[in-house]
């Protein structure tokens, strides 16, 4: 299995995954830009969406507090000039796990094991946009 480390990723993408990995959102927003849009998809459906910085940040310190552990894995990755397509994982030794419970009914302390895919497009070595697919 790849890991990320492993992958020729941008920068940027590996940087913001070490900071997501090690739940340093100020170390997060480091590598976005002020206009950056955020997607979540969970079965065709969006359940989260931002549409600036501060918008994204509040979201990333929301999700903080959701989980006590989480990693992404990188299985693979397509680089296309400023796009850059990982299928991604959360790892059997990484599962997140729930800290409070959640509208989604998903209770706290229960394992979540997730595969799915994260775009990322980049300007000026910056994220500017970040869509989640699971």
């Amino acid at each position: 299995m790849m890991n990320y480390s492993q992958v020729a990723l941008p920068i940027t993408v590996k940087a913001y995954l070490d900071a997501y990995n090690s739940f340093d959102v100020d170390r997060m927003l480091a590598y976005i830009s002020p206009e950056i849009v955020f997607l979540h998809l969970t079965a065709g459906e969006i359940t989260h969406r931002t549409a600036d910085a501060d918008q994204c940040a509040d979201l990333a310190r929301s999700a903080v507090t959701m989980f006590a552990e989480r990693k992404q894995e990188v299985l693979s990755a397509i680089i296309d000039g400023d796009r850059t397509t990982l299928h991604i994982e959360y790892m059997a030794e990484y599962m997140a796990h729930v800290a409070i419970d959640l509208p989604n009914g998903w209770r706290a302390g229960q394992r979540i094991d997730l595969k799915g895919v994260s775009l990322f497009r980049l300007e000026q070595d910056l994220i500017i946009e970040i869509i989640d697919v699971v």
